[in-house]
C-alpha cells in the first residue's frame, strides 16, 4: 500500500517570515522606551555627569539593544535620550554620521569645563552650598576624580565639604576633622561617614526643634496654673476601648506638655544673674608627657600645633596630640577628646579645652580676681624717634591784613638708608663670644683647598699658582658644613625696625616626614655651631624646608613676609645701575664672579633683637636664630651695604670689583 503524504493544517514555513538581520537594528518605540529608563538624558549641565562619562554608558546600552545598526539608526536613538537644546545645535550643525556627532560633542562638552568648574567651586568654597548632605557627597567624589584623586586635592575638598555642614558636625567625633593625612582610597569611607554625623545632627536640630514648639491644641499660658489633684471617685467607671484610647492621649499630651515647660525653665534659669560667670577657656585641651606616657596614650608626633603659653611667657615644647576617653565626676558624659602633648612642668597634668567642657556639659567656675598690688605693671613706653603732630590747628589772624599764619610741615617721608655706625669692626680679644665660636671651624689646609677648586683642563698648568694665591690667606680660610659659616669680624647689628615693633606669633604649618627629619638635623648642627641658640620668647616665624631641584638636598626658608611688614622700617638697596655695569664691562678682558654662600648667615644679630626669630626647632624644641634671616625683605638691603662698606676698605681694587647683594664680579 502506497504511502500517502502528510496533511497538515498549518501554514508552510517560508524564508520570507525569518527576519532579516537588518531588522534587529530598526528603531521602535519599544527600544526608545527602554533606552530613556536605561540612560538619564544627557543635559551638559556641570553638575551632572560628564560627557565622557555619559557617552560610555550610552554606547555600551545600545550595543544590548541595537546590535549591528546603522550609524544613522545610532544618531537617532542618542538624540531621543538628549537635552532639546543639544538636539537643536547638532541639527544646526548637520550632523548625520555617527563619527561626526562624537567629535562635535567632544569639541563643545570637553573634559576640561568640569575640571575647571570643580576647581573654581573649591576655591571658592561654594562648591556644595546650596545642595543636601547626599548631593554634596556624590558631588565631592566626583571632584576628586576629576582633579586626578591626588592627597591635596582630597584634603581640600573635604575641607570645603565640613565647612560648608559644620553646623551639623557640632556633635561629630574628632576623627571626621582630621583629613589632612586621607587619600583617594580613603575618601568614599571617610565621606559616608561625614554623611551619617551631618544626618545624625540633623534629626537632632529636628527633634530640638519640635519638642520645642507647643503641641497642636496648646497655647503657651500666661500664668502657669496651680497642680490641683483631682478627687479620685470612689467607684471607678468600666474601662472601655475607647476611654483608653483618651487616657493615652492624654497621657502624650501631658508628657509633652511638661517637657516644654521644663525647656522654659531651663531657658529662664540660663539668664539668671545668680549663675556664676563662665570664662570661656582653653581653646585645646593639654596634657603633660608624663601623665599620657602614664596612661598609655599613643601619641601623634606628626600633629604638633603651636600653642601661645598658659602661663608665663615660655613657650611649650609640643611632642604631639593624642586621643583619650574622658570622664569627670561632675558630669554623667564620657566623651572621646583629642589632647595636645606638651613637655613641660606645668601646675596642672590635664587642662581641658572649652569645646570639651561644652560636650560634657560643663561651665567654668568664676576665678577669684588679683589684688591691684599683685597685678603686673605697664612697660614703659619707649618715646616715638619722629616729632609729634600737631594736635590742634594754629589760631588765625583775625584783622584785616593778610599776614601769613606758619603751618606745621607734614612728614612724608621717612630717610632711607643705614646709620654710618651700622657696622662696627671688633677686637677678636674682646669679643669672647666671636672666639668661642670661631674656634669651632678648623682652618683650611692645602689638601682641603685643592680637593675644592675646579679647573678648566686647558688651564690646569695655573693650578699650582691658584693654589699659592689661595694659601696666601690661610688664616682666614675656615672649613664650615653647609649653611653653617663662621661670624663676620663685625659687632652684632641692631636691625632696623619700628618704633611700634612687636612680637608676632604666626601659627607654624604642619610638615611632611622628610621635613621634620630634615630639620631635627639642621637645627641641631646650627646649635652646635651657635647660630641658633635656645628660645622663650612668645612669638613664632614658619619655618620649613623645599628640595632642590636634581639633588637630594633641601633649601631651608624661614618665612619673615608678616614680620618685615609690620616690624621692619625699609632702608632702600643701592644696587649698580646699567650706566655702571656698562662702565665695569667694557674694558674687561674677563671677568669672574663669586657668590658668597650663606653670606646672610654670617652677619650677627644684637641678643635683645633675636626673640623677633624664634621658630619650633623639632626635637631640639623651641629655638631662635643668632644670625640675618634670608626670609626678611630688609636682608638683601643690609647684606649689600655690607659688601659695599667691606669695598670701602680696598681701594687698591677700586673700579675692579662689583658688587651685587651676594655676589662679587672682578674683572
Amino acid at each position: 500500500m502506497a504511502s500517502e503524504p502528510l496533511v497538515t493544517s498549518a501554514p508552510a514555513v517560508t524564508t520570507s517570515t525569518v527576519p532579516e538581520p537588518t531588522d534587529w537594528g530598526r528603531l521602535t518605540p519599544m527600544v526608545v522606551d527602554q533606552l530613556r529608563l536605561a540612560v538619564r538624558p544627557f543635559t551638559g549641565s556641570l553638575d551632572d555627569h560628564t560627557w565622557s562619562f555619559w557617552h560610555e554608558r550610552t554606547t555600551n546600552v545600545l550595543a544590548g539593544l541595537l546590535p549591528g545598526a546603522s550609524s544613522p539608526v545610532l544618531l537617532s536613538a542618542v538624540k531621543a535620550v538628549l537635552d532639546p537644546a543639544i538636539c537643536k545645535e547638532v541639527d544646526r550643525a548637520r550632523i548625520t554620521t555617527w563619527s561626526s556627532f562624537v567629535q562635535h560633542m567632544e569639541a563643545h562638552y570637553a573634559q576640561d569645563r568640569w575640571t575647571n568648574y570643580y576647581l573654581a567651586g573649591i576655591q571658592a568654597k561654594s562648591l556644595f552650598k546650596g545642595k543636601t548632605v547626599d548631593e554634596a557627597a556624590a558631588l565631592a567624589q566626583e571632584a576628586a576624580w576629576h582633579l586626578g584623586g591626588t592627597q591635596f586635592w582630597v584634603v581640600k575638598i573635604l575641607e570645603v565639604l565640613l565647612g560648608q555642614f559644620a553646623g551639623d558636625l557640632k556633635h561629630a567625633p574628632n576623627h571626621i576633622w582630621q583629613v589632612y593625612a586621607l587619600s583617594y582610597g580613603q575618601l568614599d569611607c571617610h565621606v559616608r561617614a561625614i554623611v551619617r554625623e551631618a544626618k545624625a545632627g540633623q534629626d537632632r536640630v529636628r527633634v530640638l526643634q519640635q519638642f520645642a514648639a507647643p503641641a497642636p491644641g496648646f497655647s503657651k499660658p500666661a500664668v502657669k496654673p496651680s497642680r490641683v489633684p483631682e478627687p479620685v471617685p470612689e467607684v471607678a467607671p468600666v474601662a472601655t476601648d475607647e476611654s483608653k484610647a483618651k487616657a493615652r492621649r492624654r497621657s502624650r499630651e501631658a508628657r509633652l506638655k511638661g517637657r516644654i515647660e521644663a525647656l522654659e525653665r531651663l531657658l529662664q534659669d540660663k539668664d539668671t544673674a545668680g549663675k556664676a560667670a563662665a570664662d570661656q577657656g582653653a581653646a585645646y585641651s593639654l596634657i603633660t608627657g608624663t601623665a599620657a606616657k602614664r596612661l598609655g596614650l599613643h601619641i601623634n608626633h606628626r600633629k604638633r600645633p603651636q600653642l601661645r603659653p598658659y602661663w608665663g611667657k615660655a613657650h611649650l615644647n609640643i611632642l604631639g596630640t593624642a586621643r583619650a576617653r574622658f570622664c569627670t565626676a561632675e558630669s554623667s558624659y564620657k566623651r572621646w577628646i583629642e589632647v595636645v602633648v606638651a613637655d613641660a612642668p606645668l601646675a596642672v597634668e590635664l587642662l581641658v579645652g572649652r569645646h570639651q567642657l561644652d560636650q560634657l556639659h560643663l561651665d567654668l567656675c568664676e576665678v577669684p580676681v588679683a589684688s591691684p598690688d599683685r597685678l603686673p605693671k605697664q612697660p614703659t613706653l619707649l618715646p616715638d624717634r619722629l616729632p609729634k603732630q600737631p594736635t590742634s590747628s594754629p589760631n588765625l589772624a583775625t584783622s584785616g591784613s593778610k599776614a601769613l599764619v606758619p603751618v606745621a610741615q607734614k612728614i612724608i617721608a621717612v630717610p632711607l638708608g643705614l646709620p654710618a655706625t651700622f657696622f662696627t669692626k671688633i677686637e677678636p680679644a674682646q669679643d669672647p663670644v666671636y672666639l668661642r665660636e670661631d674656634a669651632l671651624y678648623p682652618a683650611a689646609d692645602r689638601a682641603s683647598v685643592a680637593q675644592r677648586v675646579t679647573i678648566q683642563a686647558s688651564l690646569e698648568a695655573w693650578r699650582p699658582k691658584l693654589l699659592d694665591t689661595l694659601m696666601s690667606g690661610v688664616t682666614a680660610l675656615r672649613e664650615y658644613p653647609s649653611g653653617c659659616p663662621p661670624p663676620c669680624m663685625l659687632k652684632p647689628i641692631t636691625p632696623p625696625f619700628k618704633d611700634d615693633a612687636e612680637l608676632l606669633f604666626v601659627p607654624q604649618a604642619p610638615r611632611s616626614l622628610a621635613d621634620q627629619r630634615f630639620m631635627e638635623q639642621y637645627v641641631a648642627t646650627r646649635l652646635h655651631y651657635g647660630i641658633d641658640e635656645p628660645g622663650t620668647a612668645n612669638a613664632n616665624v614658619p619655618v620649613y624646608s623645599i628640595p632642590k631641584p636634581n639633588t637630594d638636598a633641601r633649601r631651608v626658608i624661614l618665612d619673615d613676609s608678616l614680620g618685615s611688614s609690620v616690624n621692619m622700617r625699609r632702608v632702600g638697596i643701592a644696587l649698580p645701575r646699567m650706566t655702571q655695569v656698562r662702565i665695569f664691562v667694557r674694558d674687561a678682558l674677563f671677568i669672574t664672579s663669586m657668590d658668597l654662600a650663606s653670606y646672610f648667615t654670617a652677619i650677627r644679630i644684637a641678643p635683645e633683637h633675636r626673640d623677633f626669630w624664634t621658630f619650633d626647632g623639632g626635637a631640639c624644641g623651641r629655638v631662635r636664630t643668632t644670625r640675618l634671616v634670608q626670609g626678611n625683605s630688609q636682608s638683601p638691603a643690609i647684606a649689600h651695604a655690607l659688601l659695599m662698606h667691606l669695598f670701602e676698605e680696598l681701594p687698591s681694587l677700586r673700579g675692579k670689583l662689583l658688587g651685587y647683594i651676594d655676589n662679587i664680579y672682578l674683572k
